[in-house]
């Protein structure tokens, strides 16, 4: 199984899931990521989930809901999430 933990790196994966015990959390976790939960339609929990972070890969589930203006909103709170210091 690869390792996201790099003894000799200043970085760590942190992977925000709706689900901790979803199978790929569950994997990710065995890997080494840190598995933190958080609601992507609220900024405040998804300013939490990035405070620290050095950089960030988001994604949005469209198929969760086949809303284009809600996917649009998720992926703003992302992008202003990211930007804000921390």
């Amino acid at each position: 199984m690869q390792s996201l933990h790099d003894k000799h790196s200043e970085f760590a994966v942190r992977a925000v899931t709706r689900d901790p015990d979803s199978e790929h959390a569950t994997n990710l976790a065995a890997m080494g990521a840190e598995i933190v939960v958080a609601d992507i339609d609220n900024a405040e929990d998804v300013q939490k989930v990035m405070n620290g972070a050095y950089g960030a890969f988001c994604v949005t589930f469209f198929w969760a809901h086949f809303s284009p203006e809600k996917e649009m909103a998720e992926a703003k709170i992302m992008a202003e999430a990211a930007k804000m210091p921390g």
